[in-house]
């Protein structure tokens, strides 16, 4: 997807009522051809995360958080879920045989982390990947840190313990 073909559009809709029936419907009025690949819809002001979800989780005071976990990391690319969101591939998954999104990427991950004083544990692939790559991986994250004013805390890197089926 690194082509500069894919734009993102926001659009604020405006419902009479809620339904959680409600149906999101798109009509082209003209030939063409039209892409639709991610379909966000949430109230205004809620951002991309239910706050309600997000105060649950806080109130379980997680100290660490893996990610990604498990098989997964052993097919994440990490640039992948790097980039602006409209740009994030959907890959297939090596692993498990189904589409792999990676609409929650490092930088979701890490606000999180920042926001909930959880201490980030990163699964470095080492099924596809690199240590160049994951070596990249460790100074974006210091870097995204820095970005947002504060000391990159310590954080566990984790060798992907689970190496599956990924070269058939």
């Amino acid at each position: 997807v690194g082509t500069g073909y894919y734009s993102e559009f926001k659009a604020a809709l405006t419902a009479p009522r809620d339904d959680d029936e409600a149906v999101f419907f798109l009509f082209v009025m003209a030939e063409g051809e039209l892409w639709v690949d991610q379909v966000h819809l949430r109230p205004a002001g809620m951002g991309p995360y239910r706050q309600d979800l997000l105060e649950a989780f806080r109130s379980l005071r997680i100290p660490v958080l893996r990610f990604p976990g498990g098989c997964l990391a052993t097919c994440y690319h990490w640039r992948h879920g790097a980039q602006p969101l409209h740009m994030r591939p959907v890959m297939p998954d090596a692993v498990f045989k189904w589409d792999m999104s990676y609409e929650f990427g490092t930088e979701e991950y890490l606000a999180l982390c920042l926001d909930q004083g959880i201490r980030p544990q990163i699964t470095v692939n080492i099924g596809t990947g690199t240590p160049a790559e994951a070596g990249e991986w460790a100074a974006w994250c210091a870097d995204w840190f820095r970005r947002q004013g504060v000391e990159a805390p310590v954080a566990y890197w984790q060798m992907a313990n689970e190496i599956s089926s990924v070269h058939e």
